[in-house]
């Protein structure tokens, strides 16, 4: 059987010709893994080389975050403060109206012993209009009070004496006491 044995001979040399012999596919096996690992240190070295050129600028934003939000917690600071200042604003505001008005006037003081030069004595003539009083009934015949308005306002202030149209002619004047001064 002169073809049958040729037919296994074909056979067995088209099985030795597909698969690479044994001690050829271990080298291809160990070049195509290093040329992975090759491939993946490069990698590598390529993402520490960008992580190494990025790191100044994660750190300038990182730090420009930091002072963004210092900057916002200054500023909610500073709103809590006014917000604060407002209530206690409206609180004194809202205690004072709360506060019962005095009733009636002052009492009188007489003006004989009291200290014409302390405002507390003027106190109920300069109250808002609505509440205010004149000023007390011995004002208008105190020797003493009538010497201090003298000195007070007449002597330190301008003072009217006469209108402009009674005089005619230029060089005209117009005398008088005022406060007992000519």
């Amino acid at each position: 059987r002169p073809g049958t044995g040729s037919k296994s001979k074909s056979s067995s040399s088209s099985k030795s010709s597909s698969k690479p012999p044994a001690d050829m596919a271990a080298p291809a096996r160990l070049a195509a893994r290093r040329l992975a690992r090759g491939r993946a240190a490069a990698t590598l070295q390529s993402s520490l080389a960008a992580r190494q050129r990025l790191a100044p600028v994660a750190t300038h934003l990182e730090q420009q975050t930091l002072q963004v939000a210092a900057h916002q917690q200054h500023q909610q600071l500073q709103l809590q403060q006014q917000q604060e200042q407002l209530l206690e604003a409206a609180a004194a505001q809202a205690q004072a109206w709360l506060e019962p008005a005095p009733v009636g006037p002052p009492k009188p003081v007489r003006l004989e012993t009291a200290d014409l030069a302390d405002p507390r004595t003027y106190a109920a003539t300069t109250m808002p209009p609505h509440e205010a009083f004149t000023i007390h009934p011995d004002a208008y015949s105190s020797e003493r009070f009538f010497q201090t308005e003298k000195e007070k306002v007449f002597g330190n202030s301008w003072v009217c004496v006469g209108m402009a149209d009674e005089l005619r002619q230029p060089g005209d004047t117009i005398t008088g006491e005022i406060g007992g001064q000519p």
